[in-house]
Formats: C-alpha cells, sequence, structure tokens
C-alpha cells in the first residue's frame, strides 16, 4: 500500500517535528510553507504598551511567534519584571518559548482561547495586554471585555501569503492526496498553489471551523476538523482518513 502524501504548510522552521511524526506514522510528508512570518514594525502606541506594561495584570501570548517577535521588545525595556504581573500562553508549546526567559506561565490543558479563559482566573484582572500577530483572531479579547476587562494588542508579526507555483504539479508527479493547513492565512496561497480541481480531490485537515468556512466559501468540501493546531490533534486526525 502506497504510504499517503501529506503537504506540511506551516511557515519554515515549524514543521521539523511534524514531519518527523508523521513519517514514523507511515506518511510521506512534504514541506512546503504557505505563509511567511515578518516581524512588524512598533509604532507609538505599542512603544507605549511596552512601556507601560507594568500597568497591566496580565500579559497573553497567543503563539510561539508571539513570543520570538514579542520578548525582545520587553526585554529591552524591563531588565526586571513587574512584580505583579501574570503570564499566560495559549499553550505548552507558547509555554515553552516564555519558560526560556525565567517567567512562570499560566497556560491551559486544552490550548486556544476558550481554554485559556475558562482555565485562567481572571478575577483580579482589570488590564491585559495581548502580544499576537497582525489581524490574529479575536476570541480572546471578546472573552476578556465580555468579563468587563480592558484589553489592548501587542502586534509584532504578520504572516504573508507564499504561494508555490511548483505545487500543482508536484500533488500529480508525487501523488500528494492530503494538506494540513494550520492558519487561515494560508487558505489564499494554498488556492493559489493548486488548481481548483486538483485541490478539490484533495483532503484538507484544519484546526478549526472558521478555517473549514474560508476553504467552503472557495467551493471546497472534503475538509477536515482536528479542533487544535497541535501536532498531536493534526496527527489524530490524519489518521482517520
Amino acid at each position: 500500500m502506497t504510504a499517503r502524501g501529506v503537504i506540511l504548510t506551516r511557515p519554515m522552521g515549524y514543521n521539523s517535528e511534524f514531519m518527523r511524526r508523521i513519517t514514523d506514522a507511515g506518511y510521506h510528508g512534504v514541506e512546503r510553507p504557505l505563509l511567511t512570518i515578518e516581524e512588524v514594525e512598533q509604532d507609538e502606541n505599542s512603544k507605549a504598551r511596552v512601556i507601560n506594561l507594568d500597568h497591566y495584570d496580565v500579559v497573553v501570548f497567543v503563539s510561539r511567534n508571539a513570543v520570538r517577535y514579542g520578548m525582545p521588545h520587553l526585554t529591552g525595556r524591563w531588565p526586571q519584571w513587574p512584580e505583579r504581573l501574570r503570564w499566560c500562553a495559549v499553550g505548552a508549546q507558547t509555554a515553552d518559548e516564555l519558560h526560556r526567559y525565567d517567567v512562570n506561565v499560566i497556560y491551559p490543558e486544552n490550548e486556544g482561547a476558550e481554554g485559556l479563559l475558562s482555565t485562567m482566573d481572571w478575577q483580579d484582572a482589570d488590564k491585559v495586554l495581548i502580544v499576537r500577530g497582525k489581524g490574529g483572531l479575536t476570541a480572546l479579547r471578546d472573552g476578556l471585555e465580555a468579563q468587563s476587562i480592558t484589553v489592548d494588542y501587542l502586534e509584532v508579526y504578520e504572516r504573508v501569503g507564499n504561494p508555490h507555483v511548483t505545487l500543482h504539479q508536484e500533488v500529480i508527479d508525487l501523488r500528494l492526496d492530503v494538506v494540513v493547513l494550520t492558519s487561515g492565512e494560508g487558505v489564499d496561497p494554498l488556492c493559489a498553489s493548486i488548481a481548483a480541481d486538483v485541490l478539490s480531490e484533495m483532503t484538507i485537515v484544519v484546526p478549526s471551523e472558521r478555517v473549514k468556512e474560508m476553504l467552503v466559501e472557495k467551493g471546497l468540501h472534503n475538509i477536515l476538523v482536528s479542533g487544535s493546531t497541535s501536532d498531536e490533534a493534526m496527527l489524530t486526525t490524519l489518521a482517520s482518513i
């Protein structure tokens, strides 16, 4: 039996562990990042939020990229962290990045905004800083503001589409039949890389109903929702195909 061909689309540097795991599970993986990560220049409002870090009760990092691009701004201003500041991450991998900075991190077992909202004790939080990518999801902010908590964003990176002009032919030649897509920003570069008639025959694994709906709007319907961007969730969903 021929191994399923799986396209991994995370930005460069974020596919190696998942590639190892799917290879061990018997899949044939091909890394074709559909997004690149670029640093966002900080405006005066962003600089003021860094300077006023001690005005916040909680700082939340929504991804590993948020840590990698956000922490240099904070460490450059704060040689010692504000004593009462609580540090949160949306999941274990993001928390691991933060631990490198010698901070105690709170994170949910059920990663994501919903998990953090239900796990974290927000009772004493009046003001929260969310470190994230440009144009990210608003679920966390909405949930906090529903509890009358003031929320500011520190946007430190952005995802830029990276279509692959050769991917359409590679799908045919290498008999690739599954795409793992971990971000809604990857929908357009995916559709620009593979013609609709070929893409419609493939299975696309996505982390959320939101990304699924974006693909449905493109006329695609063979979509599986993993419920998370984690390697474990994606691998479990692959095994169900």
